[in-house]
């Protein structure tokens, strides 16, 4: 009797050594893999800003249920656009100001307005602003 529990218990033991084996070779790959991602985000330096879609009623400053025509817009921005090698942030240096034509379907109201809102042109590694 105890040569068939003695083989069942060092079968499960077997099993579950391999199965930690696999873990941990599994793990130790996952690591290497995030720190060749890190790595590579490095490889983007700062500099030109990269186009984002960003809501028109975000832009300018209109709540959440506002709605807009257009609803959206292409516009360039440094934010996590590269990297610095150092604790300074991915900041504009150059800034245009472009003056956005929309309609605010709000309150029923289809008037055009307009707004000026800044694209990033240039970007630069700098202190972050506190």
């Amino acid at each position: 009797m105890c040569r068939t529990v003695c083989k069942k218990t060092f079968g499960k033991l077997m099993l579950v050594i391999v199965f930690l084996l696999v873990m941990f070779v599994f793990c130790g790959s996952m690591k290497q893999i995030i720190l060749d991602f890190s790595d590579m985000k490095c490889d983007m330096p700062c500099g030109d800003p990269k186009p984002r879609v960003l809501l028109i009623r975000e832009l300018v400053g209109l709540g959440n249920k506002s709605q807009t025509t257009p609803y959206m817009a292409i516009f360039h921005r440094c934010e996590e656009s590269g990297c610095c090698k150092t604790q300074n942030v991915c900041f504009p240096l150059e800034i245009q100001t472009i003056t956005i034509k929309y309609y605010d379907h709000t309150n029923r109201d289809d008037t055009v307005k307009f707004k000026n809102v800044t694209n990033h042109t240039n970007c630069s590694c700098q202190i972050p602003k506190r």
